[in-house]
Order: C-alpha cells, then structure tokens, then sequence
C-alpha cells in the first residue's frame, strides 16, 4: 500500500471512530422516539410504560409516607411531549459521551449521582406542582447507550492494543536486523517503559567505521568487464542493457556479501548497528546496554571484520583458480569465458570518546545514532586506513591496555597526524591483526582492490 493510500486509509478510519457516539447517541434516541410516540391507549403491555407507572406509584407512596402527600397518578400532570423528547436527547447524548470519553469511575460516580438526582427533581416536581416527568425511557435509553460505547470503546481498546502489539512486533524484527537481539530486547523494554533518550544523552562509546578500499576501482573493473563482453559478443540493444544489468546485479550482489558480513560480526560482538553509508558501514559500542569493555568489544570486531574479509577472499581466490582454467578451456573453443570474482579489501577506523547518542530525524523517520567530535575522528581514521588496517584512536588504545594488555601490544604506533576540524596534533595506532602466514597467502594472491 502507497503512503497515500495508506494515509486515506488512516484518516477514514479516524473518521468512522469519532462519529461512533453520534450514531449511538441517534439510533437510542430513535428507539426512545418509537417508544414515547406511543399513545395512551397503546401503552398496555409495554414494558417501558409499566415500569414508568409502577415507579411513579412508588414516588407517589414515598411522598404520602414522609409528607401526608395524598395523590392519584390519574390526577397528575404529564410532561408535555416536546419536553419528553428534549430530555430523552439530552439525557441520551450526556450518557454517550460520557461513556465514550470518560474514564470508567467517572462514568459510575456520575451515572450513579445523576440517577439519585433525577429521582429528588421529580419527587419534587410532584409535591410542588404534581409534574410527572417519565424517567424510565430517557434513563434506560441513555443506560442502553452507555451500555453500547462501553462495549464499543473496549473493542476499540483491544484491536488497538492489537495494533500496538503488532507495531512492536514489527520494530522489534527491525531492530533485530540492525542490532544483537540482547541491545534489541534492550531497546524495545526501553521504550516500553518511557526510558529511551529521545532528547540524546551523553556517553562514553566505542564507534567503528569499516569501508571497501578501491570501491571506485571495482566499479571501473566490473564496468569494463560488462562493456568488453559486449563489443566481444556483439551484443546490441535490449541484450546488451540485459547484460549491463545482470553485471549490475552481481556488483550488488558483492556488495551485500561484504555487507552481511560487517552486520554478523557487529552483532555477535554486542554492538548497535549505526547505518550503511554507500559501502561503508558505521556501528558503535557502550549504547543503548552499558558495557565497560565497550573499547575491546568495538577492537575485537574490527579484527573479526578484516579476518572473514581475508577468508572471503581465499574463497574467491579458489574460485577464481577454477575460473582461470575453464576459460582457458573455452578460449581454445571459441566459446564464451566467465569473470573473475573481484577480491575485497577494507580500511576501519575506531575511537573511542564522549558522545551524544539518541534518536534524530523527524517525526515520521527516526534513527538512533551517535554524534559528535569523537565520531567524527573515527570516521577520519577510517579514511586514512590503508588497504586491511585497522586503525584507533588514543583512548581506544589506553582502553586496551586495560582490557586487553597483549592486543595493545600488537599495535604500532603512528606518528600524530593533524586532522581537519582538531586543532590539537592526533595520536593513533595501527592494530597488527595479521599473522604470518595470513600475510604470505595475500602477498601471493593476483590482484587485490585497492594494491
């Protein structure tokens, strides 16, 4: 469904709710109509009217009991019909919008009070001018349209606890894509219970920026690959933009691989996804669950990203082997040959600092992020990380030593750098992740984006 139609669709159904006690209020006040509409001769053996006789018999017996007062029901005055009918509408109106709009004690006390009033007017109506105001019809329409709205208003109540349950259900599998399902549950009980920072709050995290070295090469090489095949096949027209677009989608296709894999190791790592920014990804540790380690956890999955990196790669290097000698087969056939599989490298940034961390955005489009001075250091860090570095920040790196003594001493140190926007010199590290023979397997592999 479009935002359109969706938004008709919202503005309908707001529209039925509120005329709900309008057609109540109507349809009782109809049925109170039909039953005063009836002539004297007609009132046998209508309920409604023998209940009205016996209770103003009542009346009249209480008022002889405390005051002497001697009367007839024949000898009383009726209230004439417009007077009727104009307390039948308001009565009934009165109990609608009470019962839609209160709340339930409001409705009783209320209810309850106006019955015990209306019954001393009309005692004292009788004793002063022997008016008889017929009660049991206005009193029991406007009960019967109660009755209806507070069945009415409590079925609303549950379809829209319904929705709400749906809604939640909804963003909690959101947040699941994007977060660990521990911070997930963590934001969803948040909210819950009107302790998540929609304002943005201050605090000490972890954030890691990890993005494709030679993403422009790649896209160059896919391209030229997609446009050698073309002119090599004479490929002309609707077959050629096909293939352009099969090109297209195997590019994408890369990009989600490198992505999936960046989001699983953010996630088994505890940290909150922050966004994709093209084919980088930001995410950080420490918010929305206090973790103290949160420097280690965000050092630790920067490691993990650049290690499935290099395990995707000895994959595709193994494929690309495979690859390599079917098209040497086919080239002796003059048959058409496959492409390689393009290799991935990736440059991380991570710092650690004070940050404002909270929703931004607009009403109908929120993000929880983290903003502020150190987060944009690391994600100037992450720029300036060569092909598989990882490079941190001064506080992320006094945090390992902490934490973690022997990773910090796998790092080197980089001589400080002035960064654009600080106007202090900037201390950063090069974590060494690689081992030995990680190293030499690369170092063999033909071609790498980003060397």
């Amino acid at each position: 469904m479009s935002a359109k139609s969706k938004n008709k669709s919202l503005v309908f159904k707001k529209s039925v709710i509120e005329a709900i006690p309008y057609a109540v209020a109507i349809l009782c006040v109809i049925v109170g109509f039909f039953i005063l509409g009836h002539q004297a001769s007609d009132k046998e053996g209508v309920l409604f009217w023998e209940i009205e006789s016996f209770f103003t018999q009542y009346q009249l017996w209480v008022l002889s009991c405390l005051f002497g007062h001697a009367g007839s029901e024949s000898l009383l005055v009726r209230l004439p019909d417009w007077g009727s009918v104009l307390f039948l509408v308001t009565l009934v109106f009165s109990g609608t919008f009470l019962s839609w709009y209160s709340s339930a004690s409001r409705i009783l006390i209320f209810g309850l009070s106006s019955l015990v009033f209306l019954g001393l007017i009309e005692l004292l109506l009788l004793v002063t001018v022997g008016l008889d105001v017929p009660l049991v019809v206005p009193v029991g329409c406007a009960t019967l349209a109660s009755v209806v709205c507070i069945f009415l208003r409590w079925s609303r109540e549950q379809v829209l606890q319904g929705e709400v349950a749906e809604e939640r259900d909804r963003l909690g599998r959101i947040f699941e894509r994007m977060l660990s399902p521990k911070v997930a549950r963590q934001i969803l009980r948040c909210a819950q219970a009107g302790k998540l920072e929609t304002e943005g709050s201050r605090s000490v995290v972890t954030v890691l920026f990890a993005d494709i070295r030679g993403f422009t090469d790649l896209m160059n090489y896919e391209h030229e690959q997609a446009e050698s095949h073309i002119r090599r096949h004479g490929l002309r027209g609707a077959e050629a933009e096909e293939y352009r677009d099969l090109h297209g989608a195997r590019l994408l296709k890369t990009i989600n691989i490198y992505l999936s894999l960046m989001t699983d190791v953010i996630m088994n790592h505890g940290g909150t996804l922050d966004k994709y920014i093209g084919d980088c990804v930001m995410a950080f540790w420490g918010e929305p669950t206090p973790n103290m380690r949160h420097a280690l956890a965000g050092v630790q999955a920067a490691v993990a990203m650049q290690e499935a990196i290099f395990l995707l790669n000895r994959e595709r290097q193994i494929e690309n082997q495979k690859i390599a000698a079917f098209n040497a087969e086919a080239m002796s056939r003059d048959e058409p040959q496959k492409d390689f599989l393009p290799l991935l490298s990736v440059g991380i940034g991570v710092n650690t600092g004070e940050a404002i961390v909270g929703f931004i955005g607009s009403k109908s489009a929120l993000a929880y992020t983290v903003v502020g001075r150190e987060v944009n250091l690391a994600s100037r860090l992450e720029r300036r990380a060569e092909v598989g570095k990882i490079l941190i920040g001064q506080q992320t790196y006094e945090q390992l030593r902490k934490d973690e003594p022997r990773l910090a001493e796998s790092c080197t140190t980089v001589e400080p750098i002035r960064i654009k926007g600080f106007q202090e010199m900037v201390s950063y590290y090069d974590v060494n992740w690689k081992s030995r023979e990680m190293a030499i397997e690369e170092w063999g592999w033909n071609w790498v984006i980003g060397n």
